[in-house]
């Protein structure tokens, strides 16, 4: 088991597990080595498309990133406006 610190903004804070509220903060999550970032999505419930961008440790990667121990991860939806 590997554990990762996971942030969340904007829309995707209402699948925090804590519930909303507490989805500007960030939580801990403890999952299996070489879990992807596309699995953490589904053990949250939030749908792929629902997820824009994937930040680890302050660096875009890819849904299929495999999480390391203590690793940091931000993820963000599509967001518009001008």
């Amino acid at each position: 088991m590997v554990r990762v610190e996971i942030s969340l903004f904007a829309t995707l804070r209402s699948y925090h597990p804590q519930g909303r509220d507490r989805g500007s903060k960030g939580f801990t999550l403890k999952v299996e080595s070489a879990t992807t970032l596309a699995q953490i999505y589904d053990t949250l419930g939030i749908p792929p498309e629902e997820v824009k961008m994937n930040f680890v440790n302050n660096r875009h990667q890819s849904p299929d990133y495999q999480v390391q121990e203590g690793d940091k991860i931000a993820l963000f939806p599509p967001i518009a406006g001008g």
